[in-house]
């Protein structure tokens, strides 16, 4: 039916071959001039179909990422007076992340600046659910040794937080048997990045990782000081 159309043809967040295979198999499928736009965590998956032809997005910018957080709390292009430094902490928070922005951005809409605040430090404590659940649709379909790997870099990054370094843990397990598969896979997901041999893992996609280990409530991973405290004294029961 669209073979002599000129069609634009979005799909958005494909997560399986058939997908692609099904709705836009191939270029010969539409008419000249045609233009298919194909978005997807999975950078691999892209590939398989339809090669390099792949674009990574990447962050926005401190400006664009205050003007699109304006769009959605103010609907005006930037901040109302007064409220530019507070939006720059939430831009901050949300580490400049389109999704995380717009998200965020219903929470601010219509309120005073106390509220502001008040929010604002709720999220430094407390992770926004919304945000949490988006970001995990990505973790769930991950295997079990994966995310293990997974909660594992995510528990060092908060880790480094008071000292420890992801280089170390780069250093202990990268000659272990098939990690190097594991560590390409995540990256595939866009769970995180190689940069300069770091590991680099977006700060939400951290705390994501830090609240899946919280449910777990298996305690195999702790870093709280005041846990840390309950399992000298042994108050604190783990599974390892």
């Amino acid at each position: 039916m669209l073979y002599w159309k000129k069609v634009l043809f979005i799909l958005d967040d494909a997560n399986h071959q058939e997908q692609l295979e099904f709705l836009v198999g191939g270029p010969e499928w539409f008419g000249m001039g045609s233009r298919i736009i194909l978005t997807a965590r999975d950078k691999q998956l892209l590939i398989s179909h339809i090669g390099d032809n792949v674009y990574e997005v990447q962050l926005l910018i401190e400006d664009e990422a205050l003007e699109l957080f304006s769009r959605h709390a103010f609907r005006e292009k930037s901040p109302k007076k007064d409220y530019t430094e507070l939006s720059r902490q939430v831009v901050k928070y949300a580490g400049r992340l389109p999704l995380v922005l717009k998200v965020l951005s219903s929470s601010f809409y219509r309120r005073d600046k106390e509220q502001w605040r008040h929010i604002i430090d709720r999220l430094k404590r407390i992770p926004h659910n919304d945000i949490l659940g988006k970001l995990r649709l990505s973790f769930y379909g991950l295997d079990k040794d994966v995310k293990e790997i997974f909660l594992d870099i995510a528990f060092i990054g908060i880790a480094s937080l008071t000292g420890y370094s992801y280089n170390l843990y780069l250093e202990l397990v990268l000659e272990s048997h098939g990690f190097q598969l594991i560590m390409d896979y995540l990256i595939e997901k866009s769970l995180l990045s190689i940069i300069h041999n770091s590991i680099v893992m977006h700060n939400m996609i951290r705390d994501m990782g830090a609240n899946a280990i919280w449910e777990g409530n298996a305690n195999n991973r702790i870093w709280l000081p005041e846990e840390v405290r309950d399992l000298f004294k042994r108050k604190l029961v783990t599974n390892v």
